[in-house]
């Protein structure tokens, strides 16, 4: 029988190595999607002594990390870029007044024909409670079994 690799789970080298991502893009899509990365890991709280890049992961969290790495892309470019209201109702396929609106309680001061940039327009359409299915990936199922390489993806998404 063929041993199976052990896969990273601190959180840095999950970012770095595995993710390809900064530690601060996943903190903050974590913050974003109302996502308990603590519950998750071996610490339950950060400290001056345990900083977020260097909590350990278990290791099926890991796994749901990497069957979503392609969406955590999407959304660390989209965060990173600028965009204007209307890009972002084109994204998110939403009316470009629900989306001044929304946009407005983020950024009361802005006005909305500038760009935007260090803002996610799947945060905004996360929390202006989008169809479901969009980020129904996102729900961790910490019963579910996540094992096989890094290719792996659920099968079943009625969970």
């Amino acid at each position: 029988m063929e041993e199976r690799k052990r896969i990273k789970t601190r959180m840095g080298s999950v970012c770095y190595s595995i993710l390809a991502l900064s530690h601060k893009t996943l903190e903050r899509f974590f913050k974003d999607f109302n996502i308990d990365y603590l519950k998750y890991s071996k610490t339950t709280r950060l400290n001056d002594e345990c900083q977020f890049k260097d909590l350990y992961l278990e290791s099926n969290f890991v796994f749901f990390l990497i069957e979503n790495r392609v969406f955590l892309r999407f959304y660390e470019d989209d965060y990173y870029s600028d965009k204007t209201i209307n890009e972002i109702a084109n994204r998110i396929k939403k009316n470009v007044d629900d989306v001044k609106k929304a946009i407005n309680e983020y950024f009361p001061n802005k006005e909305n024909n500038t760009s935007f940039k260090y803002f996610s327009s799947y945060a905004l359409d996360y929390k202006l409670n989008s169809e479901y299915y969009l980020y129904r990936m996102l729900k961790y199922d910490s019963n579910h079994d996540y094992q096989g390489d890094y290719e792996y993806r659920r099968q079943n998404y009625n969970n």
